[in-house]
C-alpha cells in the first residue's frame, strides 16, 4: 500500500482493540489533525478551526451539516458547519495506526473534492500531506483544509496585528511575548515579502522605547556611495555641497529604535561603521573628527544567509554575532497556508476601505468566495509571499467590482492554476495533480451533456472533463455553442417573458450560466 492519496473502495474502520492501544499510547506527542474553515458563506467563519484529538485516539469523526463543531482561535464554543445546502449525511473520517487518515464519502449526497479529486467513495490521506495541508471543498459552498499542528503549539493572547492561527505564526507570536521589557539588538530573518517590517515593529511597540523614534531604514535602495552619510550624517564641509550640518538615521533615532532592513546589502565599510556603534555606542558623521555618543536599540532583517556571506568574506563575523543577540525566523506564506482565507478577507476590507465601497454582506445563498478562487489560493506556491498575495487580492476584487461573487479572471487564472512552475513537486502534488486531457478527445455531445450536468457553469463543467478553461471556450468555438456573451437583448427579453422573471429558470432556456447571464445583464444594462 503506497504512502499517497489514493481511492480506497474496501477499508475497515479503526475498530480493533490493537490498533486503538497504539493510537492512544502515540497521541499524546502526535501532532493533532485540524480542520479550518477557509471559505464559508458566512464570512465570520473563516478560519474557524475544529481539533480532531478524537481521531488519535480511535474515534470515527463524523463531518456533516450539524456535525463537528468549528470555533474561534483558543475559544472553547463551537457551531457546526450549519450550510443549509451541505447534506446532513456525514462523512467518516478515521485515523490507522500508520497515521493515515481515512476519509470515507460514505452516504454524503454533497459533491466532494479532496486536493482537487472528486470523491466518490473513500481514500488515504498520508501523514506527509497532512502537515502541507489537504484542501476540501464541500459543494461549491464550503472550503476545508485538513493540517496537522502540533499538539504542544504555542498560545498567546496578543497577536500583534499579525493575521492568522497557523503555528509557525505562534511561534513568532511566542517569541515576541519573550522580548516584552527587553532593549538587545534582534535580527529577523525571511524571505521577501513575509512580513519582516510588521514583526520589527511588534519589537519595538514591545519595548521600553515606544515613546521613542523608530526610524525605518532599506539599505538596499541606499546607493553604496551614499550609505554613511544616509547613516550617520554629515559635518558641514565634509565635501562640496555640505553647506551645514545633516543628522543622519542613527542620530534621528537616538533613545529610540532603528530598522536597518537589508542588512546582507550593507557595504564591509558601513558593517565595520556599524560594528562600532554597536560596540562603543558612538559614530563618526562624514567629515568629522569628533564622536558622537547615541544610544540606538538596533534591529535587523535579511533575506539571504549572513553565515555563507560570512564564509564568502562579504560580511563581518563579528557583526553578525552582535546582531545574533536574538533571532526571529518570519516563515513563509507557503509554510502556513491555513491562514489564507483569514488574509483574504483583512486585505478585502482594507481594499473596500480605501476604496470607500461597503464590503459585501454575508448571503447565505451566493456565497462572495467562490470555492475556485479559494482553491487556486491554497494551491499557488506563493513565491511573494504575503505581499504577492495582497497585490493577487487588490487584482481579484478590481476584476469583480460589478459581481456578486469573486471569480477567477483568465489573467489570475494563467498566473496562479497553469504557470505556478516555481513550486515544487511534492509526493503529494504528483498523486491528486491529473495531466490534463486532451480536448480533441471531447465530443460534443459529452460536452454538452456534462455542460446540462454543471448547470452551463464553465469552470465546473472544465474541471469534470479535466481540461483547461480555455480548452473549453476553444470546443464551444468549435462545436457553436453559444456563452452568455453571445446572447442578444432580444433574446433575453424573450426569455424573461417566457420564465416568468426567474432567473434560475432562464439559465436553463438560455443554457448559459448565472453568473455569465447576470454579467450579461448588467452589460446591457438590463
Amino acid at each position: 500500500m503506497s504512502n499517497t492519496l489514493h481511492e480506497m473502495d474496501t477499508l475497515q474502520y479503526v475498530s480493533s482493540t490493537d490498533t486503538q492501544k497504539e493510537l492512544t499510547k502515540n497521541s499524546q506527542d502526535s501532532p493533532i489533525p485540524m480542520l479550518i474553515i477557509q471559505n464559508h458563506a458566512d464570512l465570520g467563519r473563516i478560519g474557524e478551526t475544529c481539533r480532531m484529538d478524537g481521531l488519535l485516539t480511535g474515534q470515527v469523526l463524523q463531518l456533516a451539516r450539524n456535525q463537528l463543531d468549528f470555533c474561534q482561535a483558543q475559544s472553547p464554543i463551537g457551531t457546526p458547519l450549519a450550510d443549509p445546502y451541505l447534506s446532513r449525511s456525514p462523512i467518516l473520517l478515521s485515523a490507522l495506526s500508520s497515521g493515515e487518515i481515512k476519509f470515507d464519502k460514505a452516504e454524503n449526497k454533497t459533491p466532494v473534492t479532496v486536493a482537487g479529486l472528486p470523491v466518490e467513495s473513500s481514500l488515504l490521506i498520508s501523514q506527509d500531506q497532512l502537515s502541507t495541508g489537504v484542501i476540501i471543498e464541500l459543494g461549491k459552498r464550503v472550503t476545508l483544509l485538513l493540517k496537522s499542528f502540533p499538539n504542544s503549539q504555542a498560545k498567546t493572547g496578543d497577536d500583534f496585528g499579525m493575521i492568522g492561527i497557523s503555528s509557525k505564526l505562534q511561534l513568532v507570536r511566542e517569541k515576541l511575548n519573550h522580548l516584552k521589557g527587553l532593549d538587545g539588538s534582534v535580527l529577523i530573518r525571511g524571505a521577501t515579502g513575509v512580513g519582516k517590517e510588521l514583526v520589527a515593529k511588534a519589537v519595538y511597540d514591545v519595548s521600553s522605547r515606544t515613546d521613542k523614534p523608530f526610524v525605518k531604514v532599506n539599505l538596499g535602495a541606499i546607493p553604496p556611495s551614499l550609505a554613511t552619510s544616509e547613516l550617520f550624517g554629515v559635518q558641514k564641509g565634509a565635501f562640496t555641497g555640505a553647506d551645514k550640518d545633516r543628522k543622519g538615521y542613527f542620530a534621528e533615532a537616538n533613545g529610540g529604535t532603528l530598522f536597518l532592513d537589508e542588512i546582507g546589502e550593507a557595504s564591509l565599510e558601513v558593517q565595520s561603521l556599524l560594528l562600532r556603534v554597536l560596540e562603543s555606542g558612538e559614530f563618526y558623521p562624514v567629515g568629522s573628527g569628533k564622536p558622537k555618543k547615541v544610544d540606538v536599540r538596533l534591529i535587523a532583517a535579511t533575506d539571504v544567509n549572513l553565515a555563507k556571506l560570512c564564509q564568502e568574506n562579504k560580511f563581518k563575523a563579528p557583526l553578525l554575532h552582535r546582531l545574533e543577540n536574538y533571532e526571529i525566523n518570519v516563515p513563509s506564506l507557503s509554510e502556513r497556508s491555513e491562514d489564507i482565507g483569514m488574509l483574504l478577507l483583512h486585505f478585502a476590507e482594507q481594499q473596500y476601505q480605501q476604496m470607500d465601497r461597503p464590503f459585501p454582506q454575508t448571503k447565505s445563498d451566493t456565497p462572495w468566495i467562490t470555492n475556485e478562487v479559494m482553491r487556486s489560493l491554497l494551491s499557488y506556491s506563493w513565491p511573494g509571499n504575503i505581499r504577492q498575495l495582497k497585490n493577487i487580492i487588490h487584482q481579484l476584487l478590481i476584476d469583480n467590482l460589478s459581481s456578486e461573487q469573486l471569480f477567477l479572471s483568465e489573467h489570475l487564472r494563467e498566473k496562479l492554476i497553469e504557470n505556478d512552475e516555481s513550486k515544487p513537486e511534492s509526493t503529494f502534488n504528483k498523486t491528486a495533480k491529473q495531466k490534463k486531457r486532451k480536448p480533441n478527445t471531447v465530443s460534443r455531445e459529452e460536452l454538452v451533456e456534462e455542460l446540462k450536468n454543471q448547470l452551463w457553469e464553465l469552470q465546473a463543467t472544465a474541471d469534470q472533463l479535466n481540461i483547461s478553461r480555455t480548452s473549453m471556450y476553444e470546443l464551444m468555438k468549435q462545436y457553436d455553442i453559444k456563452s452568455a456573451h453571445d446572447l442578444g437583448i432580444d433574446e433575453i427579453n424573450l426569455s424573461y417573458l417566457k420564465c416568468d422573471k426567474d432567473i434560475d429558470k432562464m439559465v436553463l432556456d438560455l443554457k448559459v450560466s448565472k453568473y455569465g447571464l447576470k454579467r450579461r445583464l448588467k452589460e446591457l444594462k438590463l
